[in-house]
């Protein structure tokens, strides 16, 4: 392990992940629900039971929550926005690729490790998940340094041994904290299959599984044990949104091959090496597969589960990788420039291999792509943003008015116009609203306006192409209120 590429790879991932990371508003459902859950928490001083729009929500654990409102705290006054609430995920990203190089380092070698970890960086999906106020950057950070903990364990003896298991069961406690069983799931079918197939079974028995549980329940119980107190019935949404959501998905319910359809373009432009790989592994009879043998044990399981749950959503696959990243970073540090024919390329490769400089112009163009693409993405912000609808709306409603939506509840339009807002899910509803409350206003979609039959209501507002969607949006009250 050379430092000098752990300190270069933060420096990359720092000016990949961090560059204008708080240009842009919150586009969508997911980065504004963060930011509303962490505004409502700082204002109602509740850091058990999590809001949105007023109401608990505990669909998912609080600590991405917490590290979002802990920065709020300490640097911004209490007060959330968007660049605070998504340096958690940043410097989880950082952290992974750091996480990443290491373990491929051990498995294979510096070479290996560090291009595995530039895989990582430079994959569309993984980069974008790191500039986003999400928490699954933040579960794949800890469900990597699981792993990396695993494989320090297995390879020592004694007293260390045990320290880098006990670390590792500390990574599974918080990582369950941030996004739930999934966290726990992923590495623990990776450690199985990689000592099955090792013929190492007897290490499972050193896991530390008694202590780890100990140290598991210490970091989960107390939130728990909390909440259930507030709101009874948090098991049963717990219940739901864990095994239920797997088996019986009720929502992004997606067949068996979403995630066959889906790898291959999010793992672009690296994905192009697969078939190069895999051909190598077939034509050589297989023997070499059994140099993959870490990286695919903590792949193909973790895919194959994934693929079983019928609720599917590409980011899910995020925790697999670094795994994707290392096989493949594994595979392109062993190509020689004597496999190739061309003597023009052998050249090319052989001056690129052999200057640092060139390789140095490499990376820095890569980043130079990428910092293009973040100022491509933050200067589309008005486009899709809801902001400038926002102030439009807190510019004519009324002071004493009651604003509510129409089968259009968006946390978005909860952070910016930062009030509660009902939803009305019922033509019947919207009428008997429009007649019997006084003062009110309503923000729904101009198609669902027009198709229906709405007695004595007037538009105040028209909105075209609202945020990425196009929804063309209209604000109606009723007439002479």
């Amino acid at each position: 392990m050379k430092y000098k590429h752990i300190l270069f790879i933060c420096l990359s991932g720092i000016i990949l992940f961090f560059y204008g990371l708080g240009a842009r508003d919150f586009w969508g459902t997911t980065e504004a629900r963060v930011g509303e859950i962490v505004r409502e928490m700082l204002n109602r001083n509740d850091w058990v039971v999590p809001h949105l729009n007023e109401v608990p929500r505990l669909t998912k654990p609080p600590l991405y929550f917490w590290c979002v409102a802990m920065l709020c705290a300490i640097f911004n006054n209490s007060q959330v926005n968007e660049l605070i609430a998504r340096i958690p995920s940043a410097v989880c990203a950082v952290l992974t690729l750091i996480f990443t190089y290491l373990i491929f380092v051990r498995v294979y070698n510096e070479r290996a490790g560090l291009i595995s970890s530039f895989v990582l960086a430079a994959n569309i999906l993984f980069f974008w998940y790191a500039r986003q106020a999400a928490i699954d950057m933040m579960m794949v950070m800890f469900s990597t340094a699981s792993v990396l903990f695993f494989l320090n364990g297995a390879s020592s003896s004694g007293k260390s041994k045990t320290r880098y298991y006990l670390c590792m069961h500390v990574c599974f406690g918080l990582g369950m904290l941030t996004k739930g069983p999934v966290a726990v799931l992923l590495p623990l079918l990776g450690i199985i299959t990689y000592l099955l197939w090792s013929n190492k079974v007897k290490e499972l028995k050193d896991l530390c599984w008694f202590r780890g549980a100990a140290i598991f329940m210490i970091i989960l119980l107390p939130w728990v044990i909390m909440v259930v107190k507030r709101c009874p019935g948090a098991l049963s949404i717990f219940y739901n949104e864990t095994f239920n959501r797997y088996t019986d998905a009720f929502d992004h319910n997606r067949p068996f091959f979403y995630y066959f359809a889906t790898f291959l373009p999010y793992m672009l432009p690296w994905a192009l090496a697969l078939p190069f790989m895999v051909w190598r592994i077939v034509k050589l009879k297989y023997r070499e597969l059994s140099l993959y043998k870490f990286p695919v044990s903590f792949f193909v399981p973790g895919f194959i589960f994934l693929s079983l749950s019928g609720s599917k959503r590409s980011y899910y696959l995020l925790p697999l990788f670094p795994f994707a990243a290392g096989a493949i970073g594994y595979y392109v540090s062993g190509i020689k420039v004597s496999d190739f024919k061309s003597a023009k390329l052998k050249k090319m490769l052989a001056d690129f291999s052999g200057n640092i400089k060139y390789q140095l112009i490499s990376v820095l163009g890569a980043i130079l792509i990428f910092i293009t693409l973040i100022s491509y993405l933050n200067s589309s912000n008005k486009k899709y943003s809801a902001v400038d609808l926002c102030g439009k709306l807190k510019s004519i409603l009324p002071q004493n008015s009651v604003f509510m939506t129409y089968k259009y509840s968006r946390p978005y339009l909860v952070y910016y116009m930062q009030r509660q807002i009902h939803s009305i899910e019922s033509e019947e509803e919207l009428n008997s609203t429009l007649r019997d409350v006084n003062g009110v206003y309503v923000l729904m979609q101009e198609k669902d306006f027009r198709k229906m039959n709405i007695s004595g209501a007037q538009v105040v507002l028209s909105y075209p192409d609202f945020t990425k969607s196009k929804n063309d949006m209209v604000l109606i009250t009723a007439e002479n209120k």
